[in-house]
């Protein structure tokens, strides 16, 4: 059995075990979440968000230490997700993708890549929310 199941399964009756989990994990869901919202607060949110779900369903939870890896980015994923099908908050979410890009690409001065990344970004989140994901994980630094 190896650290993260043996850790998941002390975890469900011991608050230090879970806090051992939290932070082992907590920096790679959180970039994460930053890297698919582009914003530090609604990430941050969605990542307390997600530990919250850990802490309600941890008894539920039977599996490997990659399984459980798998778990929390699931978990994440369905937080994200969530939090983008709200329609305000996916226009907020456009509107900050689109200042980020302009503030990176206002330094290197050229127009038709800071036009190409836009109309990336705007494309990305025209995808459904999987393919956002798998978009993120596969060429996204997480």
């Amino acid at each position: 059995m190896d650290n993260d199941s043996q850790s998941a399964e002390k975890a469900r009756n011991d608050s230090t075990d879970f806090i051992r989990l939290y932070r082992r994990h907590y920096d790679a869901i959180f970039r994460y979440c930053v890297h698919r919202l582009f914003e530090r607060t609604a990430a941050e949110d969605v990542t307390s968000e997600v530990f919250l779900k850990v802490v309600k369903n941890i008894e539920n939870f039977e599996g490997s230490e990659k399984q459980f890896r798998n778990w929390l980015y699931r978990i994440a994923t369905n937080a994200v997700n969530n939090y983008l099908r709200k329609a305000a908050c996916r226009n907020n979410v456009l509107k900050m993708a689109g200042e980020l890009t302009n503030g990176e690409i206002a330094d290197c001065g050229e127009l038709d890549k800071k036009t190409a990344v836009l109309k990336l970004k705007e494309a990305v989140f025209a995808l459904k929310p999987r393919y956002q994901t798998i978009i993120t994980l596969r060429f996204l630094k997480i």
